[in-house]
């Protein structure tokens, strides 16, 4: 975890992952770098050489250093871009060998301030990997203080999260929101691990609102797209929009999704959609929620029908949809701030 590259490290990194195939064939094998922390040529020779089962990377984004209401998901963006490419390009560099890839989640109070998330930038860690194509996160927490080395004796930490100075102390709301997160990565995850990611860009928002365009990052082209047209009304500012990044998904092979039967309907086509905008001074992502006008070009499937993974419920339910022209039709969904949801055009 967190090793700076140099020579000799891949090859034993390398011959560290082959003894663990040998002794422990079910076991995946990957190590951690913070962003960029190897550069992307280093990458490339790990990943081509020692051949880790999937890549993750963690930064910590939130704290009081930053601007007064930092928002995030423009530096987020960027991060996942980076190691989602990588991931494409799999072992070979040919695109052939598929890797997972991931993040870690703040799940600490970070800097000399113990600065403690909003919802709405707990969120953003979940919803932006999933968009990005992302199969893996991980929450890095401290449950107790520092031990004594003689005794072994730990104290009570004022950088826990999911606890009330750690252990054994209270569950905070920090716990319920990763609980509640948790939950609604389960409800889309029999979907996203049979999804390999396709495409992904950034929805500029308006005004003050904006964090701008992410870092060789592709502005989102409806005309490269079935769909048109993302609009979205912030609830706080009916007449300004926030940033959002929307995710395009294909089905992986067959063979390689466990249940051949799972998907119902024939070449259903995905995607997700995220909120982009946190906040470090509401408390709560509900006051944060944009409204989303979406279109969608139904010219291309042969029945005009659109579901989502409703996030609250975690059942599949069909999307009303009203007519605009021809095969367009258009719909509204409301998003919390840094939250998603995973659509099904069938």
């Amino acid at each position: 975890d967190e090793e700076h590259y140099k020579d000799g490290m891949v090859d034993i990194l390398k011959a560290w992952y082959e003894v663990s195939r040998k002794l422990y064939p079910d076991v995946l094998v990957h190590n951690n770098q913070w962003h960029y922390q190897w550069k992307e040529n280093q990458m490339r020779n790990y990943i081509q050489n020692a051949k880790p089962d999937m890549i993750t990377y963690d930064y910590y984004l939130f704290d009081t250093s930053k601007d007064k209401d930092y928002k995030g998901a423009k530096d987020m963006a960027a991060h996942l871009l980076f190691y989602r490419n990588l991931a494409i390009d799999g072992w070979d560099g040919n695109k052939g060998n598929y890797l997972a890839f991931g993040q870690y989640l703040q799940g600490y109070a970070r800097g000399q301030d113990r600065y403690k998330l909003t919802e709405s930038q707990l969120r953003l860690y979940y919803y932006m990997t999933w968009t990005f194509g992302g199969k893996w996160l991980n929450c890095f927490r401290f449950l107790q203080g520092q031990g004594n080395p003689t005794t072994g004796a730990t104290t009570p930490t004022t950088s826990a999260l999911l606890l009330e100075q750690g252990i054994p102390g209270k569950p905070t709301k920090h716990m319920d929101w990763v609980n509640t997160c948790n939950t609604e990565s389960k409800y889309i995850s029999d979907y996203l691990v049979r999804l390999k990611t396709k495409s992904v860009a950034y929805v500029p928002g308006s005004g003050k609102y904006t964090e701008g365009t992410p870092d060789k990052m592709s502005v989102f082209d409806p005309k490269n797209s079935y769909v048109k047209k993302i609009d979205g009304s912030l609830e706080l500012d009916l007449s300004e929009s926030a940033d959002m990044y929307i995710g395009f998904f294909d089905i992986i092979p067959k063979e390689e999704q466990g249940d051949p039967d799972f998907f119902k309907e024939e070449n259903p086509a995905f995607f997700m959609l995220t909120n982009g905008y946190t906040s470090m001074t509401h408390d709560t992502a509900d006051p944060l929620k944009q409204q989303v006008t979406l279109q969608i070009d139904f010219k291309d499937f042969g029945v005009k029908k659109l579901s989502w993974i409703n996030p609250k419920k975690g059942v599949k339910e069909e999307i009303k949809l009203k007519a605009v022209e021809g095969n367009i039709y258009t719909f509204q969904v409301a998003l919390p701030g840094g939250s998603g949801g995973l659509f099904i055009v069938e």
